[in-house]
């Protein structure tokens, strides 16, 4: 590599880079599914995102883990719309592979930091609920960057949320 040539900034402690450093790096998602968006490197996924985003009430879950809360939400919420933020590609996998047995498609995923995309993907006031269920604690401090629920976080929560709008956290973490 040339002296003058640089690297693509990341944002420190976010799982997987931010998106843009991502897109700098070459690392694009290849997966095409109807309920995954990629709003980050397309921008048609963007348009798509927020016409699905437009409809009422609107809950997000952030890290669906394997995917059976969200695959059980939206067979029980026809009519909700939901969405989902996950930063991890297998967890993603899996829970596509759960909500499509339910034959809805009032989900989409997308894949990323939520640290980094709640605040840019929904308007403020527009989220009904919002689910963060057993977050990874990332015990050492070294790692405390990669938490998900600091005070930062926690506002944008707050701006997302309608009035009267519902957070859902649950932990096992003390």
């Amino acid at each position: 590599m040339d002296s003058n040539e640089s690297l693509p900034t990341r944002k420190r402690g976010l799982l997987g880079g931010s998106g843009e450093a991502r897109l700098e790096a070459g690392q694009r998602s290849t997966l095409v599914d109807p309920l995954y968006l990629d709003p980050v490197a397309h921008p048609q996924d963007r348009v798509a995102l927020d016409a699905f985003l437009d409809q009422d009430p609107l809950e997000v879950e952030i890290g669906c883990g394997r995917g059976h809360f969200m695959a059980s939400m939206v067979a029980a919420r026809p009519t909700h719309r939901f969405l989902v933020i996950e930063a991890r590609m297998r967890y993603t996998l899996m829970t596509l592979a759960r909500v499509h047995a339910t034959g809805q498609d009032n989900v989409r995923l997308v894949l990323g930091d939520a640290k980094e995309l709640l605040a840019n993907l929904v308007l403020p006031g527009s989220v009904s609920a919002l689910y963060l269920l057993f977050p990874d604690p990332w015990w050492k401090r070294k790692h405390e960057k990669r938490r998900v629920a600091t005070p930062e976080f926690l506002a944008d929560v707050s701006t997302a949320l309608k009035p009267g709008g519902v957070f859902v956290f649950r932990t096992d973490v003390r």
